[in-house]
């Protein structure tokens, strides 16, 4: 995962990729994950790169590109962004990286493949 995304989870959520699963002080539902993404923003931005579910439980890949989709698509802005900067090229590369298929992710994962 680029360092940018890693930077900017430290500065919002001290880098607990999983915020919003538990209840914990100061922590509330408004922003999610470890980039701290407005839970509604997370809802309707997460399905135009593939990812289901709720963003404490994605993965920091998963929550980065998320986010990098907002940046670069809705226009989204991070309190950090003063603190860390903008999103560079390599920030926003994580976009091209493939998420498998919906079907591939929901097999038996000690089942072998099925491919064709």
């Amino acid at each position: 995962m680029p360092a940018f995304w890693q930077r900017l989870a430290h500065c919002e959520t001290n880098s607990r990729w999983n915020w919003g699963a538990e209840t914990r002080p100061g922590e509330g539902s408004t922003f999610v994950g470890g980039l701290g993404i407005y839970a509604p923003n997370w809802v309707a931005w997460r399905g135009h790169v593939g990812i289901a579910g709720p963003a404490w439980r994605a993965t920091p890949s998963q929550q980065a590109r998320v986010a990098a989709w907002g940046f670069v698509h809705a226009r989204a802005w991070w309190g950090c962004f003063r603190d860390v900067g903008l999103p560079d090229a390599r920030a926003i590369a994580i976009l091209r990286t493939p998420t498998p298929p919906r079907d591939l992710l929901a097999q038996d994962p000690l089942k072998p493949l099925e491919l064709f």
